[in-house]
């Protein structure tokens, strides 16, 4: 898939887990709703910054993602989902979501 992909609809695919979004860094739209993901994140999550790679299979790379529909998975944390800085818009209803601590994010 090209570096240069903005927008990337991969809704009711049947996924039931992530790969690596490394070489989707300038991903600004993501709706990967009606899946069967149970987790966003990876631990230890590996952000990128001054220059590292992004191992993990968690939203962690998209550092340019704006937009995130997640709706009607299986998904119990939003972990993944904090350290995501330029996210405007978020979607996440018909989860498993019980908690939701918000200790650290920037809002």
């Amino acid at each position: 898939m090209p570096a240069t992909v903005h927008t990337l609809y991969v809704a009711r695919n049947r996924l039931t887990s992530l790969s690596s979004f490394d070489h989707l860094r300038g991903l600004q739209v993501l709706d990967i709703s009606g899946n069967m993901l149970e987790s966003v994140s990876r631990e230890p999550a590996i952000a990128p910054g001054n220059g590292e790679t992004c191992l993990t299979a968690d939203l962690a790379c998209l550092t340019n993602l704006r937009q995130l529909t997640m709706d009607g998975n299986q998904i119990k944390s939003l972990e993944g989902v904090l350290q995501l800085k330029r996210l405007t818009h978020l979607r996440a209803r018909g989860n498993k979501v019980s908690v939701l601590d918000l200790t650290g994010a920037t809002l």
